[in-house]
């Protein structure tokens, strides 16, 4: 509580000053350079209702952009509005979202039920989920064309792999701190390569079994998936390797090609 000594009355000269200076510097400048008190110059502020220049208050209307309507832009609206929502249509019309929203509330359109919205692309099917204004065919089919491409693949088999060992490491209280974007630098790292075998790995599945897809190992199996613990290998290494060491695998690897000779590339 402040006291009667620790009150301060600000003359009118310092007023004057508060009200000329406020709008253009604003609080910190004028408790710094006037040698008023914080509290006083915010009461007079609040008292006399002293704006910040050029600040969006709400006294001040808001105006919306002015866009002249055709009748063919009127009718496009119309058409859109309903399945697609102000945000979808002024992408569509190259209309800004606001002039789209403020036209259709004075023409009072409104958004259709979701399963009767047309997709944005084929125009015949229905939308089928929030958020999405494709239908179910045009969806897989943008899903599938990301997956296909390189980027798209190696993100969603890394994705994937955090996800399901996440997962793993979650049922049986193992340490876990993998990211995408640590097992993205480690692919750059390995350039593509396992780390047991030096082959290149495989990211889309194309078959049910594939030799060379990309995988994740422990380097000591049972201390969890974290970043000092794992390298990407091929899925028949990290099949083989299983929770052996891979000086195992090595020893093995050479009993193997010593009974049975080295094959030659392409050989039976």
């Amino acid at each position: 509580m402040i006291t009667q000594a620790e009150r301060y009355f600000p003359t009118e000269a310092e007023k004057q000053a508060i009200r000329d200076n406020y709008p253009s510097h604003g609080l910190k400048w004028c408790v710094e350079n006037l040698n008023i008190p914080e509290r006083v110059v915010k009461h007079l502020v609040d008292k006399e209702k002293i704006y910040r220049t050029g600040r969006n208050h709400s006294t001040r209307k808001r105006e919306t952009p002015y866009f002249n309507w055709s009748d063919e832009k009127v009718a496009e609206l119309s058409n859109l509005f309903p399945h697609f929502g102000s945000k979808e249509t002024g992408k569509m019309m190259g209309i800004k979202q606001a002039i789209v929203r403020n036209k259709a509330c004075k023409m009072g359109l409104v958004l259709l039920p979701k399963n009767e919205r047309l997709c944005g692309v084929c125009k015949t099917g229905y939308q089928y989920k929030n958020e999405c204004t494709l239908c179910r065919e045009c969806d897989n089919k943008r899903r599938e064309a990301w997956r296909q491409s390189v980027s798209g693949s190696l993100k969603h088999r890394l994705g994937a792999i955090v996800s399901s060992k996440r997962s793993f490491c979650k049922k049986r209280s193992l340490p876990f701190n993998l990211t995408l974007e640590f097992l993205l630098d480690l692919y750059k790292q390995q350039n593509g390569l396992c780390a047991y075998s030096g082959r290149t790995m495989i990211i889309e599945r194309k078959t049910k079994k594939v030799p060379d897809l990309l995988s994740i190992d422990q380097r000591n199996p049972g201390r969890g998936y974290t970043q000092d613990n794992v390298v990407l290998c091929t899925l028949l290494m990290n099949g083989a390797k299983n929770d052996f060491s891979l000086s195992d695998v090595i020893e093995t690897c050479r009993s193997v090609v010593e009974k049975h000779g080295v094959i030659a590339k392409g050989g039976s």
